[in-house]
């Protein structure tokens, strides 16, 4: 993990410039990891990934953001991971921003834990929009960016190319388990 005194910070950039504005919000993350949305107050995360593009500042961050969804209660963890896990996703989308060699471990080892925790935090009831926020997370962090973002976006209208009618996914009556075997008799 990059200590957050290291002069590297000043190597590394996100959305809005040189990110060395990043380690003091990550030290304040430190100081109270109990409260569920002290990093969406405290942490200027749409600097780190700012509309689906990454910064060299994000994969610095992404081990203390682990460690502070670590601290939390399983129930409590569901937008952190959430948004790590996405994150993680666009990091994979062609032509973003590649992890720094220096790094590389400390963020490896964060996003198995990473992974390791939201598993954890699937076993809490929640709503249907937070479990498929969860579920797309979890496929973000197994690096599989387009399944992410489908199931991120099953809340989204979608239109038939072929006929342009509209389609809601969420609300579909389609039972493709239904249909296949319907065609395979």
């Amino acid at each position: 993990m990059l200590p957050l005194d290291d002069d590297r910070w000043s190597l590394l950039t996100h959305a809005y410039g040189v990110a060395t504005d990043i380690p003091p919000q990550l030290a304040r993350l430190r100081t109270n990891p109990a409260s569920a949305d002290i990093t969406f107050r405290d942490i200027d995360l749409g600097a780190l990934c700012h509309q689906n593009s990454v910064s060299t500042a994000l994969y610095a961050a992404i081990p203390y953001l682990i460690d502070a969804a670590q601290k939390l209660p399983p129930e409590k963890r569901a937008d952190l991971l959430g948004w790590v896990g996405c994150s993680m996703a666009d990091a994979t989308l062609p032509g973003e921003t590649i992890v720094p060699v220096f790094l590389r471990e400390a963020l490896d080892t964060a996003v198995a834990k990473g992974m390791r925790l939201l598993l954890e935090t699937l076993s809490v009831s929640f709503d249907e929009e937070t479990t498929r926020w969860l579920l797309a997370a979890l496929a973000g962090f197994k690096g599989h960016s387009d399944l992410c973002h489908v199931i991120s976006s099953l809340d989204c209208l979608l239109f038939c190319p072929e006929c342009g009618t509209q389609i809601e996914p969420m609300k579909s009556t389609l039972n493709l388990g239904y249909s296949r075997r319907q065609r395979e008799s």
